[in-house]
């Protein structure tokens, strides 16, 4: 499995749209629920840094993230600090 460290960095990198080029093996559950994080946690990087931003939009998208992070902290057994 890969390390906790790796994720936070792959995730720092995805969100910050930076080339990447990764292959991570795992569990179907495990694989889905961390791509899932990944895109709430997008999302919501973008809805924040919009110039013209909606503050209902972050909040849904805040709430979202949120949901991503515990389903992904309950499979993967790793605190998620993003």
């Amino acid at each position: 499995m890969i390390s906790s460290k790796k994720l936070h960095k792959i995730a720092a990198e995805y969100i910050l749209e930076r080339n990447i080029n990764i292959n991570i093996k795992g569990d179907s559950k495990f694989i889905q629920s961390y791509s899932k994080l990944l895109s709430e946690s997008k999302k919501l990087y973008d809805e924040v840094n919009k110039e013209n931003y909606d503050y209902n939009k972050i909040v849904e998208a805040a709430k979202n993230k949120k949901e991503a992070v515990q389903e992904f902290e309950k499979i993967a057994g790793i605190v998620w600090s993003l």
